[in-house]
């Protein structure tokens, strides 16, 4: 797996939340993480509730580990 540049971490965190804009979620929290499961970057949309971005960080750590 190649390490994520931030840049490359912002760049899918707006896409991401153009995406659940479109189909309509509710506020999103997005944790890009690289292959150590570590946080490159993170945001939480105003709105979001405060467990979002754990959830997102526990959903990303689990897709790197399978």
């Amino acid at each position: 797996m190649a390490n994520v540049t931030l840049a490359q971490a912002r760049t899918l965190i707006d896409a991401a939340l153009a995406a659940a804009r479109a189909a309509g979620s509710k506020p999103m929290g997005v944790v890009v993480v690289d292959a150590a499961a570590q946080v490159v970057a993170a945001a939480r949309e105003d709105g979001a509730s405060a467990l979002r971005l754990d959830i997102a960080l526990g959903k990303a750590a689990a897709a790197v580990g399978m």
